[in-house]
């Protein structure tokens, strides 16, 4: 049986590959074999952009930034290099003329309407040849039914008519399907919230505690929000680590693998983030953690944090020490996830077995 994933698998981010890996391990345990396939079809793979763009880019930050962006760009090729071998080493790619199966997930494969390196649609399955199709835990992130054009609803419909079932991770991807005509919807949690790990983690040892500030490239601007983190760290004597994205008003950065990064979030005293695997992460070791919710994200993640109990968790201006020094109780959001295991195990083996 050629069972082939269909995701973001190839940008250079901890979420991306984490949730790619963990529906790969979660459709293996049917006892079947899972490939991969690549969403940039052709174009130029390493980055996803032409040559002539990337060199366009890199010129401008270069005269904005300066010293703080070459900075950067060494943190950077640091972390690509690190993510890029785990996609190399975890992830499988063959030429196949039609897969049995193909499932489109998790993550953001349903953001049609975000600017992207790759045709949108390909996680609706066009260009692909296959038997049967399927989601997971798909999510539009900031896309909803009303951006789109009347061109794009026609072929979407067309598109999403061929899905064998489909599963959303959040409220507003499962109206997204519902205005496009599909009924019968599964609500399945991300990946990396579902499976254990147990086995891939890589223990990282610091010799002094630590906060992880996670987020991408200086998207903690905002001066007030800076300030109540430096302070808290100060307060409690903490070293700050920036992960995943370089914030200049940060010393430290911690270039590390995928499997790296869960034992760092592991280890933590606390965390800080804006990003939905962010919280996942941090939600799933249990830890003290904040986050603040940008409208970007919101759909996604503030669902999430209404679905598992999270509100507690939601940080604005002057708001920090609050939120980090509360009491952290996961009763329920553990009742939660063994259920949604259960839930997604009988959904996955649906999907390998029927006919």
């Amino acid at each position: 049986m050629n069972i082939g994933i269909i995701s973001m698998q190839e940008v250079i981010n901890y979420g991306s590959f984490l949730q790619s890996y963990a529906l790969k391990k979660m459709l293996e345990k049917e006892g079947v074999d899972v490939l991969h396939i690549s969403p940039y079809a052709g174009s130029c793979k390493e980055a996803g952009r032409p040559v002539s763009k990337r060199l366009g880019i890199e010129i401008s930050n270069v005269l904005k930034s300066g010293f703080r962006y070459v900075k950067h760009k060494r943190y950077r090729r640091s972390l690509k290099r690190k993510i890029m071998e785990a996609q190399s080493c975890y992830f499988q790619y063959k030429d196949i003329e039609c897969y049995d199966i193909v499932v489109s997930g998790s993550d953001e494969v349903f953001n049609v309407c975000q600017d992207s390196f790759w045709d949108n649609y390909i996680f609706f399955g066009k260009g692909i040849q296959f038997d049967r199709i399927y989601s997971f835990a798909g999510s539009c992130g900031s896309t909803v039914y009303e951006d789109l054009k009347d061109d794009e609803v026609n072929e979407l419909k067309k598109l999403a008519e061929r899905f064998d079932a489909v599963s959303v991770r959040d409220n507003n991807t499962k109206v997204f399907f519902q205005k496009l005509g599909i009924k019968n919807i599964v609500e399945n949690l991300d990946p990396v919230a579902l499976y254990d790990f147990d086995d891939e983690i890589k223990e990282m040892n610091f010799t002094y505690k630590y906060m992880v500030v996670y987020s991408y490239n200086n998207r903690f601007n905002n001066k007030k929000e800076q300030e109540d983190i430096i302070k808290f760290a100060e307060n409690n004597e903490l070293t700050i680590i920036a992960v995943e994205g370089y914030q200049d008003w940060i010393d430290q950065y911690v270039s590390c693998s995928p499997f790296e990064l869960l034992s760092l979030f592991k280890n933590a005293s606390y965390i800080v983030t804006d990003t939905f695997h962010g919280t996942v992460i941090a939600s799933k070791y249990h830890k003290k953690f904040a986050c603040y919710i940008r409208e970007s994200n919101n759909n996604k993640l503030r669902d999430y944090i209404d679905r598992m109990g999270l509100t507690k968790h939601i940080a604005e201006i002057g708001s920090l020490e609050k939120v980090l020094m509360q009491s952290a109780d996961y009763d329920r959001f553990d009742y939660i996830i063994e259920s949604e295991k259960l839930k997604a195990e009988k959904y996955i083996s649906e999907i390998i077995n029927k006919g």
